[in-house]
């Protein structure tokens, strides 16, 4: 089993504070490389912990209207997909339903509106919810494939509220499915490769094993899934 290594280097900038009468003050961060992809990141520890804003009622309510989303108008103010991806048109489990994204970029991007409510505060997202929305997803990957042999690198994103840039406030997701993969897909794959030819092993099975015994970002596991913070 090789070992994983984490690049990690400890810096210092100092300035004057104006907020202190100008002292002197040195500020840490971090410069850390990822070990599979050698991207490298910053870790900056005095930023303030993100928090959910409080967006006024009056917002959420005036929000609805004209919501593609909403139950009363998903059916009508949506695409429905081609019958060799769902006869049906669109792809529902629970209060979860996908269709065809009406601005695509990709050859196959689809919607999955992950709940009948409007708007969710951040813990009111169940178990029930998530799974529907996300297995939703995944059986319009599934047909997808089946149709398309060439489709091998698919993605699930989810962007939620104005703060991450969500334009819509009614919870939903993207799915892209593709023949070739994106740069950070790519960035991947070749790390893999290289990994496994230098080291003659899975990566994935070096890092698992390497954050185990660190016991530093490892949360746990439910079965063969393991959970892991990122470095």
């Amino acid at each position: 089993m090789a070992r994983v290594k984490f690049e990690r280097k400890e810096e210092r900038a100092e300035l004057l504070d104006p907020r202190e009468g100008y002292v002197k003050r040195s500020i840490p961060f971090e410069i850390r490389k990822d070990p599979l992809t050698g991207h490298v990141s910053r870790v900056l520890p005095f930023r303030r912990r993100p928090v959910e804003a409080v967006l006024p009622p009056e917002i959420i309510e005036a929000s609805k209207k004209g919501c593609p989303f909403c139950p009363d108008q998903v059916d009508s103010m949506t695409p429905k997909f081609v019958p060799e991806i769902a006869h049906e048109g669109r792809v529902r489990r629970g209060g979860a339903v996908s269709f065809p994204n009406s601005f695509p970029y990709a050859r196959y991007n689809w919607v999955v509106v992950l709940s009948d409510e409007h708007f969710h505060h951040l813990d009111q997202f169940s178990t029930e919810v998530l799974r529907d929305g996300f297995l939703v997803a995944q059986e319009g990957i599934k047909r997808v494939v089946k149709i398309d042999p060439e489709v091998a690198y698919t993605s699930i994103n989810w962007n939620y509220l104005p703060q991450s840039g969500g334009g819509i406030y009614h919870p939903h997701l993207q799915v892209v499915a593709q023949e070739v993969p994106t740069t950070g897909q790519e960035e991947v794959l070749q790390g893999l490769r290289q990994h496994q030819k230098q080291e003659d092993s899975l990566f994935w099975e070096d890092l698992l094993s390497e954050e185990m015994e660190r016991g530093e970002r490892y949360l746990g596991n439910s079965g063969d899934v393991h959970f892991l913070l990122a470095f």
